[in-house]
Order: C-alpha cells, then sequence, then structure tokens
C-alpha cells in the first residue's frame, strides 16, 4: 500500500510538530545530572584514557561516550549542541515506527503510533537528554526495519536490508545493554521464519554482529562485574507495571482510558467481528514489547536492580504497536479525525497537565546558582553562604555560566567529612544569608534552625533551592505540626520524661537535661504518625540542642516509624565529636525521607528520642515538626504527588 498525497502531508505536520515540541527553547534545555557526568568523562587527552577511566567504569556500553567525546571536541559543551543530535534521533524514530506500523499493520496504526511517538512526553523527554536512550530507540527501529525487510521482502534489495540490519543491531549492541538486549530478542525471532538458503544467510548476519561486538566483550564483562545500581535504585514491586502505564500517559486519565478503549475496540472488531485476525506481526510486537520488562523485572529481583523506565524506552514501539495493531478503519478520513483528536490531547496534556516546559526547563540545579547570581544584587556576597550537594564541576559550570562573583563562601557538602564543618560555619556569625541548593532535608532542617526566617522556597523535579536568613521568624507556613520540649516550660502531653533528670544551670538559670552513663533512655516523643502526615512527601524533623562535656560523649537523635512490633523505618543522627564539638551547645537535626518508602502507612506511630551510648550528655530542647515537601520532587517519574 502507496502513501498518498494527504499521508505523506499528515505524516510531514506529525514530524514538524514533533520537532517543535522538542526544539523550543534549544539553548535553555538544562543538563541532567547524568548529562554532566557523561559530559565530564568526556575530558581526556587520549582515547585510550577515555575508555578506560571514562567509559569502562560506567555501567553502559562505551558508544555514546565515544560519541560524545568526538562531538564535544567539535561543538564544545553547548547544550544545544550536545542534545541535538539526540533530538534528531527521536524524530528519526518517529519517521520509522511510522513505516515499520504501515508495513505490518497498516494506516490506521502507522499514524497513532507515530503520533504516540512524537507527542508522548516519555520518548520526546528522553529525546532532549544526551544519553543513550534516544538514540538506542533509534538504533532498535533501524534494526527492526532493515530485519524486516530482510525476512519478509527477501527480494527487495536484498543485501542492503542485511547491511541495515547488521548495522542497526552493532550499533544497538554499544549504545545500552538493553538496547542490546533487544538485539538478542529479535535475533532469536528470525529463527522462526527464515529457511533455507537465507537460513545461512541470517545465521552470517548474526556472526557478523557478534564480530563486530568482539572489542567491547572485555569491557562488558568487567562492567557486569559491577552489579547493579542499588546504591539509588530500589528494586521494582510489581506496581512497576502500573506505575509505568500511568507515566507514558501522562498520568492523565482520559489518555489512559482513551487508549484503552482503542485497544478494546480493536480488539472486539479483530477477534469478535473478524474484521482482523491475528498474524506474525501481533506475535513479534507483544513479545517485544513484554520480553525486555519481564527479564529486567526479574534480573532486578533476582540478582541487581536495573529496571526503570527508561530502559524500556528501546521496547515501547512496539508496545504502541500492539496497542494499536488492532484498530484499523477503512474511511481515511474518520483516521485522520482520531488521529488529530488523539494528538491534541498528547500536546495539551504534555504541555498543560504535565507543564513539560516548565518542569523540565527548570533545573533545580541551573535555578539554584542563578539565584545565588540574583543575591548578588540584593544582598552582601560577603556576607552569604552558599550550601549545594552536586559535583563540583556542576558548580564550577554554572558559577561560570552565571558569571557569580565568588565573593560569597560555598560549601560543597559531599566534600565535607562532618556536619561539624557546617554547623561551625553557621554559628560563626560570619553570615546573614544561606542558600541551600538541594533536596536534603536534614540540611535544610539544620540551616534553618540556625537560620529560621526562609526568604525564599522553590521545590522543582530532583532538588529545590532554599534562601535562609538568620532574622527570627514566626512559625514557617510550611510547618503544620510542631511540638517542642523546653524544659523550663510545661511539657507536651505527648513527651516522656524522666524528670529526675532535669538539672537547673546556677549560673544561667536554665534547665537542661543531664543523660548520665547509666541512662540509655530518658526522654522520648511519640505521635500518631500517620493522622498527622499529610502527604508521603513531607518532612517529619527533629531537631535536639546538645551539650558534650567531654570527647567521650557519644548519643543518637533517633527517630523511628513502627507499627505494633515492627519498624518500618529507623534512622539515627549521631551525636559525638565527629558531629559536634565539645563544651558548646549546638543543635543536630534529623528528618526522615519518606517517598522511596513503600510500605503502609496506616496505624504507625512516630518516636523520637536520645539514645544514649554509656556517656554523660545534656540536652537543652528538643524540637520536631512536619514540614510540606517537594510535591513535585519525582514529577518525571511519578507525577505530582498530593
Amino acid at each position: 500500500m502507496k502513501l498518498t498525497r494527504t499521508d505523506r502531508i499528515l505524516l510531514i505536520i506529525i514530524i514538524a510538530v514533533g520537532a517543535i515540541l522538542r526544539l523550543w527553547n534549544l539553548p535553555n534545555v538544562p543538563f541532567t545530572y547524568d548529562e554532566f557526568s557523561a559530559l565530564f568523562r568526556t575530558q581526556f587527552d587520549s582515547f585510550s584514557d577515555l575508555i578506560t577511566y571514562g567509559a569502562r567504569i560506567d555501567g553502559h556500553p562505551v558508544g555514546i561516550q565515544v560519541f560524545l567525546y568526538y562531538w564535544t571536541q567539535i561543538f564544545g559543551f553547548s547544550e544545544a549542541w550536545v542534545k541535538l543530535p539526540f533530538i534528531l534521533a527521536g524524530l528519526a524514530s518517529v519517521y520509522l515506527i511510522f513505516r515499520i506500523s504501515w508495513n505490518w499493520f497498516g494506516r490506521s496504526t502507522a499514524f497513532l503510533s507515530a503520533s504516540a511517538m512524537a507527542f508522548m512526553q516519555f520518548p520526546l523527554i528522553y529525546s532532549q537528554i544526551s544519553r543513550p536512550y534516544s538514540s538506542g530507540l533509534f538504533f532498535v527501529l533501524l534494526m527492526v526495519f532493515f530485519w524486516s525487510r530482510l525476512l519478509f521482502d527477501k527480494e527487495k534489495e536484498y543485501w542492503r536490508s542485511f547491511a541495515g540490519f547488521v548495522l542497526g543491531a552493532a550499533l544497538c549492541t554499544y549504545n545500552h545493554y538493553f538496547s542490546a538486549l533487544m538485539v538478542v530478542i529479535v535475533g532469536m525471532s528470525g529463527l522462526f521464519f527464515v529457511r533455507g538458503k537465507f537460513m545461512w544467510r541470517y545465521l552470517l548476519a548474526s556472526a557478523l554482529i557478534m564480530i563486530l561486538y568482539i572489542p567491547h566483550f572485555e569491557i562488558f564483562l568487567h562492567q557486569i562485574s559491577l552489579g547493579g545500581v542499588e546504591q539509588w535504585l530500589a528494586k521494582p514491586t510489581p506496581a512497576f507495571f502500573k506505575d509505568y502505564m500511568r507515566y507514558i500517559f501522562h498520568f492523565s486519565w482520559p489518555l489512559y482510558v482513551g487508549s484503552l478503549l482503542l485497544l478494546h475496540v480493536g480488539y472486539i472488531r479483530g477477534a469478535v467481528l473478524r474484521k482482523h485476525k491475528w498474524n506474525k506481526y501481533f506475535t513479534l510486537v507483544i513479545v517485544w514489547a513484554v520480553l525486555p520488562a519481564l527479564i529486567g523485572y526479574l534480573y532486578s529481583i533476582k540478582v541487581a536492580a536495573v529496571l526503570q523506565f527508561s530502559v524500556l524506552i528501546f521496547s515501547f514501539p512496539f508496545l504502541l504497536m500492539f496497542l494499536f495493531g488492532f484498530f484499523q478503519l477503512q474511511k481515511i478520513r474518520l483516521t485522520n479525525i482520531l488521529v488529530i483528536v488523539f494528538s491534541l490531547g498528547l500536546i495539551i496534556t504534555l504541555i498543560f497537565e504535565r507543564q513539560h516546559y516548565k518542569m523540565f526547563y527548570n533545573s533545580h540545579l541551573e535555578q539554584g546558582f542563578a539565584e545565588v547570581k540574583n543575591m548578588e544584587a540584593q544582598y552582601d556576597p560577603a556576607k552569604t553562604l552558599v550550601v549545594y550537594t552536586v559535583r563540583e564541576e556542576i558548580a564550577e559550570y554554572y558559577s561560570d555560566e552565571y558569571k557569580i562573583s565568588g565573593d560569597q563562601k560555598f560549601i560543597n557538602y559531599d566534600s565535607l567529612q562532618n556536619i561539624k564543618v557546617l554547623t561551625a560555619e553557621l554559628m560563626s556569625g560570619k553570615y546573614d544569608y544561606v542558600c541551600l541548593i538541594s533536596p536534603d532535608p536534614v540540611l535544610y532542617r539544620q540551616i534553618s534552625t540556625l537560620f529560621p526566617l526562609v526568604i525564599k522556597s522553590r521545590h522543582l523535579d530532583q532538588g529545590g533551592f532554599y534562601v535562609f536568613s538568620k532574622e527570627e521568624s514566626e512559625e514557617s507556613p510550611d510547618y503544620y505540626y510542631s511540638s517542642d520540649l523546653l524544659f523550663n516550660k510545661d511539657l507536651n502531653q505527648n513527651w516522656n520524661i524522666n524528670t529526675d533528670c532535669i538539672i537547673k544551670d546556677t549560673l544561667t538559670g536554665e534547665e537542661y537535661f543531664q543523660m548520665h552513663p547509666g541512662l540509655e533512655y530518658g526522654l522520648s516523643l511519640v505521635l500518631p504518625f500517620d493522622s498527622i502526615l499529610k502527604s508521603r512527601m513531607d518532612y517529619p524533623e527533629a531537631t535536639a540542642w546538645v551539650y558534650l562535656p567531654d570527647s567521650l560523649g557519644e548519643a543518637n537523635l533517633t527517630m523511628t516509624i513502627e507499627r505494633d512490633t515492627s519498624m518500618i523505618m529507623f534512622r539515627t543522627f549521631p551525636i559525638n565529636t565527629e558531629t559536634v564539638p565539645v563544651k558548646q551547645w549546638v543543635p543536630v537535626s534529623g528528618a526522615l525521607f519518606l517517598p522511596d518508602n513503600n510500605a503502609d502507612l496506616d496505624n504507625t506511630i512516630m518516636k523520637v528520642y536520645i539514645w544514649n551510648n554509656g556517656s554523660s550528655v545534656r540536652i537543652k530542647s528538643m524540637h520536631v515538626d512536619f514540614r510540606e515537601g517537594n510535591k513535585v520532587l519525582y514529577w518525571i517519574v511519578k507525577g505530582r504527588q498530593k
């Protein structure tokens, strides 16, 4: 079936609009943390050093790292130039899924699949990220396009299809291990369809792909020995797949239901009314859509966590073909109307419901350092402390980009040995303002204890930035529950305390709680956690003002979430000479980070207490609060949380 003039115009419009959505304000699309990591690993003087120190140590094949090495040598670190090849790969993927769907299923499937590939946020956002996802999507579709011609159009430019299949597969193997997995799955699938002399040619193609991979095989063995990424990626649960479907349909129920309706109607027309028959292509797309996710899930459960939404982009086209494969309309005008309505739904939810251009284009890293620059015009930079938790190279990149004066004091918290150094800076009296660029709730709590006035607070995807002043302030509007323990005032009814341990300082008249070596627990707070917490994105926080009379003092500020006899969450924040100075009253802060904890929180309690390790420690006051959290912290993969 040949494309008509109307078909070509509609396809051009889809690709053109997809290009506009990807290229919109391209110079201001910020780098993600992963992009920075890859770019900083291109700064080597030789190809050998690049492989040894920049690519081999990573968990991905070396292909994209090598490409970035040479690409940045020509075009530099400009966001627009670095991202452009991946955007073009994303647009080429729109065309390829159209061609494959057209050949396998027909006109309706081709246009619906192309529209989804062009306008869904999942493939769009990874087109704007210079990592091996958009490139791998293109390579997989390129491989399958020539694979299909090689097997099912044998007399049509056979050797050209042969070369295209080998090239596409080889590129997949050097791109990402999940795109390499697609090579194995697609290659094995072909064995069910080739016969006779074509079998030997197919085996020759497979052998060439393996030969081309030989230079990388030793690197593969080394990288697979490194295991997964469980230091930051949790093992998936069965809910992963439900969340994935919600994610690809923009967390929009109308889109979700509408697409399922298309699948349902198509299935009825095919299976019940026998308008379409199940064929080999339906079998292929459902196997190719399901098998990578199933393998990734089982590997993550049994071996090491690797499964996340991004790695499913290589099998994503086949999920689209399965969803729309049964849906075939004979009337061209009706198909066009359906494609336009579907496309508008995707674009509208992308821009207004998912707020792609507001959220993705405002990186907490970039916006945080932009705020530091803005503060120079309002506050004395010499009186400003900037605390951040990103790589030093990222801080230097944005400091140069925004031409920050450098008169401020910058502290990379990740480079400090302990929090005592930061606390000393905060209590030094040298600063009037603190800017925090980090999602770490413990840092927020420690800074806000000493700089209580929050001048500016901005929550963004994957983090935020906050500006504090040491001026006194009323209770922050972000706190919706507070419980304070002050020994010279009436005790809150939720606090349990051994009043025999309350001592009055004869010089200052202040009262404090004395924990002696024989007292393991002496004061605690018990709260009905589930009835207080408003959202899993919120932060339960605690601060204790402590004093170590000697260097032997050692205790812990402890926060737990419990149900009956089961422990759901347990965190300790040390009180010792590594975290606080001797013979000085200082705050020790703690916070619970709940978004990554999937446990049921119904009928739970929270306990906050001092756990003494056989030493002498004094406590002047304790404060426990619940703070509204960042509802868009995981905006990309979870949407806006309630």
